[in-house]
């Protein structure tokens, strides 16, 4: 792997170059607040105190035992950039470039490995670096997951062959930690586990039986701690699910697989998102020709070339496969990074076999390389525009799939945040339709509350909880109704009721501020900073202190008012507020 680093780090320099300029813009975007929200700078608190690493480990990506996502090395990552650089989406950004880079490398470094052509290699893997249909993965913060799974999941391969050729045990470990990360980052790794003995039989890779023990037993260790820790961490899904709806999976990994294809070849517009697939003659006619010419190259083929396609096409089949396997399936075009060795495999022996075949033909695709490439890098440029902030996101989203529902909340959610209320009413309404579930219904609320209509607003609040008592939200935003209209008592008991329902940090860190600051209104002022000093255990927050160093003044204990905003100026010494605050509680003490 060093050698085949050394000898072409011209061309990885270039490749990283090709995609700063294509992509570089983006480090200046914000979020799209589809899951970059609620991975990272809703949960910035908890993922910013160190304490919490270990815990990463026993809730889903999420932080909130709700969903089957286990992904905790996505949010370790997350973690990683917050301790060490705060909240700061310049870094996000830049990272997700950067692995993006990192995943076309590693793919490289293996496909090189086995003895691909590594000319014909750069110009596939330089134009799928600023291919349309990737250009989520290095923009959109989110997509860092499936870059991160590529890079993890391919050093295993690496050191899996290594281990085979060699039997060093350091090769082993090496393939046994990068696996067990890949594992930990993806739930896709289950399926991709069924990639090693392809491998070994696609490229005829001899192993002794020592060496299928230690793998063996060593992988199911492995993945009885994964299961282990999984099962602690997230809802369970039921497989009867599967069985029962078994059509509906076959038409998602069918369709979705053609529109994959058809994109790969026509990228003329890519959605932002893609629901309720719809094929048409374009699709079907693009897939016939693609797979009657690949059956056609692989019927003519030697035996090492009809291996070399079977493992290209199983790579790109197991890889995809779980991301079908969803409820409401929505094409997101990113996932392809995962299944691309598939497709580079088979585009790189069909292309080295027509220039050995034809070698007068290499300058005419050098010229065809050229002006497809200089064309995806324009595309790419405008397509990452569409991930530039939430609304962008947002309004995108919902023009490429106005029927999923998800789209027009979200749009509506989008209007409402810059008091476009009109609008924001009429797309909630759109949702509701489409789907009358209770995130839809919370949107519309907020919307009616904002215009005005409480009274509405609290009814369709309470009509929610006839469905769900334990909903943390709800509470919160009558909460904030109750608030809003000076009713200390009724606001007071749904800030209890939300702390108690909060089944997840992103709900349990605002609803416990909220408590803090009725307690401290109705005065009781004890109890309000006890809940800030719990708080501080999640983050050393500036503001905490702020309102604690407040509560000793009403206490009267000047002495820790004093410490506490001391306290508070460490962590933002210009804030005008705070030094006001230092001022007078001097001035208190001075007269005391």
């Amino acid at each position: 792997m060093i050698k085949i680093l050394k000898s072409n780090l011209f061309f990885f320099i270039l490749l990283f170059l090709v995609v700063f300029i294509v992509y570089g813009k983006t480090i200046n975007f914000g979020i799209t607040n589809l899951d970059d929200d609620t991975l990272v700078t809703r949960n910035i608190d908890y993922l910013s105190n160190i304490k919490n690493i270990p815990k990463l480990f026993l809730t889903d990506c999420y932080l909130i035992k709700g969903t089957q996502y286990y992904r905790p090395i996505l949010s370790l990552s997350f973690a990683i950039e917050t301790i060490l650089l705060k909240n700061n989406l310049k870094i996000y950004h830049t990272t997700n470039i950067l692995l993006f880079v990192l995943s076309l490398i590693s793919i490289f470094i293996f496909l090189s490995k086995l003895k691909f052509s590594e000319s014909v290699l750069k110009f596939f893997i330089l134009l799928f670096a600023v291919h349309p249909i990737l250009s989520s993965v290095p923009v959109w913060i989110p997509a860092r997951n499936d870059s991160l799974l590529i890079i993890l999941f391919i050093l295993s391969l690496i050191n899996f062959i290594n281990y085979l050729n060699t039997d060093k045990k350091k090769y082993l470990f090496s393939f046994l930690f990068f696996f067990s990360l890949s594992l930990f980052t993806k739930e896709t790794t289950i399926f991709m586990t069924l990639i090693y003995p392809v491998l070994c039989y696609c490229f005829n890779i001899k192993f002794t039986k020592k060496q299928f023990i230690n793998i063996l037993f060593s992988v199911l260790f492995i993945f009885v701690v994964y299961f282990f820790l999984r099962y602690f961490s997230v809802i369970h899904t039921d497989t009867k699910l599967y069985i029962t709806n078994w059509l509906y999976y076959l038409k998602n990994i069918l369709f979705g697989f053609m529109i994959y294809i058809e994109k790969i070849f026509y990228p003329q517009y890519i959605p932002v998102m893609l629901y309720d697939i719809k094929l048409n003659i374009l699709t079907y006619t693009i897939n016939i020709i693609f797979f009657v010419l690949l059956i056609i190259y692989t019927a003519f083929s030697k035996q090492e070339k009809k291996k070399t396609v079977l493992f290209a096409l199983l790579f790109s089949l197991l890889a995809f496969f779980p991301t079908f396997l969803t409820k409401e399936y929505v094409f997101l075009s990113h996932r392809l990074i995962t299944g691309l060795i598939g497709i580079l495999i088979i585009l790189t022996v069909i292309f080295e076999n027509l220039t050995i075949k034809y070698p007068k033909i290499k300058k005419y695709l050098v010229v065809l390389f050229l002006f497809v490439f200089s064309l995806f890098c324009f595309y790419s440029f405008k397509q990452s525009e569409k991930y530039r902030d939430s609304f962008t996101y947002w309004y995108n989203a919902y023009k490429d799939a106005p029927t999923y529902y998800v789209t027009p909340n979200g749009l509506a959610t989008e209007y409402m945040n810059i008091k476009d209320f009109e609008k924001a009413k009429k797309l909630s309404l759109e949702a509701i339709n489409l789907n009358k579930n209770i995130d839809n219904c919370i949107t519309y609320a907020k919307i009616l509350f904002s215009i005005g209509e409480r009274e509405l607003s609290k009814q369709i609040f309470y009509q929610l909880l006839e469905l769900d008592k334990k909903q943390s939200l709800i509470y919160t935003n009558l909460y904030n109704i109750y608030l809003f209209e000076n009713n200390i008592k009724d606001s007071l008991e749904c800030a209890e009721k939300a702390v108690f329902y909060s089944s997840s940090i992103i709900d349990k860190i605002p609803a416990l501020e909220n408590l803090s600051k009725i307690y401290a209104i109705s005065g009781n002022y004890k109890d309000s900073m006890q809940i800030l000093f719990d708080l501080l255990e999640y983050n050393k927050k500036a503001n905490y202190y702020f309102n604690i160093s407040l509560l000793f003044e009403d206490l009267n204990d000047y002495d820790n008012s004093i410490v506490y905003i001391r306290k508070a100026l460490k962590i933002e010494p210009d804030n005008k507020d705070y030094l006001n605050q230092l001022k007078n509680i001097e001035s208190k003490l001075l007269t005391k």
